[in-house]
């Protein structure tokens, strides 16, 4: 910090930079450390280090990522923060581990959405959950709580009385999900 203070053009500033941002996040301070590899990206775009300070941001901001009932902003924007290293790095040491982290905090957003869905249809919001369902499912298909969305979505189409789009997504359900001992079609 004393470098980057009295020397903030020398050579050794976005390392020096980099490296507070570190050890803040090492020390668990991580308001100033989202801040200190904010700063990074924003004063060295072209460093070479700038997949790496994606990537630890991505680290930080997932483990401070909530439980998926409550508000999922952290997890978002690590999301955001892996899609860059792999954007900027697409063959980098770090894109393997993040295109990993993505499928695991898109699972995550995937079971935030079926719990609001869930919500939706035990207060009876059948609308509501049936637009929210269709969005998750567009959003998320490939997570592991696509299932239970197109379950939730045939409920919320049958409690509205949408009987034909009900049967059609509880055979499109079958058929991505075939019970144990069924075949895919």
């Amino acid at each position: 910090q004393v470098l980057l203070e009295r020397f903030p053009n020398s050579p050794l500033a976005a390392k020096a930079q980099l490296g507070m941002a570190d050890a803040r996040m090492n020390n668990k301070d991580d308001v100033e450390a989202e801040v200190a590899f904010d700063d990074f990206l924003r004063l060295y775009p072209a460093d070479d280090n700038v997949p790496y300070a994606f990537y630890r941001k991505g680290e930080l901001l997932a483990r401070q990522a909530p439980d998926p009932g409550r508000d999922q902003t952290k997890t978002l924007e690590a999301v955001k923060a892996f899609t860059q290293v792999l954007e900027k790095s697409p063959k980098g040491p770090y894109s393997p581990i993040a295109a990993v982290k993505i499928a695991e905090l898109r699972n995550r957003l995937a079971e935030h959405e079926k719990r609001v869905v869930s919500h939706y249809l035990g207060r009876k919001h059948y609308a509501g959950a049936e637009a929210r369902a269709r969005r998750a499912l567009s959003e998320y298909p490939e997570t592991t709580a696509a299932r239970s969305l197109l379950s939730f979505l045939a409920e919320a189409l049958e409690k509205q009385g949408k009987k034909a789009e009900a049967a059609e997504t509880r055979k499109s359900l079958a058929e991505k999900f075939p019970a144990p001992g069924e075949k895919k079609p």
